[in-house]
């Protein structure tokens, strides 16, 4: 597994898009379908634990840090504001309409959504990524695992009628903070000590990830996911 930094990544941060120079968050309207992770999982704890660490290191100047509460593998991306074109808006919704229209309008037809694969998913941590931020990533425990979110979200595709240009390529993932100013070499130094270490203790307390039935949720911002029902 390499451990190489994706430095092109330094070049985008989330300023102005979902958070300000201060790290604050800004409005970003939309809605999802996720998992949210169990509070009082290893997952979280080590990841709690790697934030302190990354803070204590001063790599708060860096970063946006995420609330535990909101961490969440999303299994489909819905609709939000910044993307009001086809096919990424639902293509039986006017693209003024507005973000409550759509949601009711998902909200509807999730209502009649049966869940055709076996719960749970089952996800295991590849790496810890530094593009646009930390995240943990994601992949398919095994083939038969990766059939089984590629279908779901193919369904959730069709019964939304919206679909994003990545959609069958998406990468699965767990955010843990957006990037906000570029690190110093220093700092990038500690990252890379902090990531390394912190990698293989995630993979060792959590070397399957299981989640539960995805929820529809609604956000105005990257801080809080209302869940609005649950799939079943």
């Amino acid at each position: 597994m390499s451990e190489v930094l994706e430095q092109e990544g330094w070049i985008e941060n989330a300023i102005g898009e979902k958070f300000n120079a201060k790290g604050e968050v800004l409005p970003f309207r939309g809605n999802t379908l996720i998992c949210h992770l169990e509070q009082d999982s290893e997952i979280v704890r080590v990841t709690g634990e790697m934030v302190d660490a990354m803070k204590a290191a001063g790599l708060g100047r860096c970063y946006a840090f995420l609330p535990q509460s909101s961490y969440h593998m999303t299994v489909f991306s819905g609709a939000n504001d910044r993307a009001r074109h086809y096919p990424a808006w639902p293509q039986d919704l006017n693209l003024d309409a507005s973000m409550e229209e759509c949601d009711r309008l998902f909200a509807a037809k999730l209502a009649n959504f049966r869940l055709m694969p076996s719960l749970p998913l089952q996800m295991r941590i590849g790496a810890i990524a530094l593009k646009r931020g930390v995240s943990l990533s994601l992949a398919p425990l095994d083939r038969a695992e990766e059939r089984k979110i590629r279908s779901l979200r193919d369904a959730l595709s069709r019964t939304l009628n919206c679909k994003r240009n990545n959609h069958d390529v998406y990468e699965f993932h767990v955010s843990v903070s957006y990037l906000i100013n570029k690190p110093n070499d220093e700092a990038l130094r500690l990252l890379q000590i902090l990531r390394a270490g912190y990698l293989e203790k995630l993979m060792r307390v959590a070397p399957v990830m299981t989640l539960g039935a995805p929820e529809f949720c609604t956000f105005r911002d990257m801080s809080r996911y209302t869940p609005l029902l649950r799939l079943e």
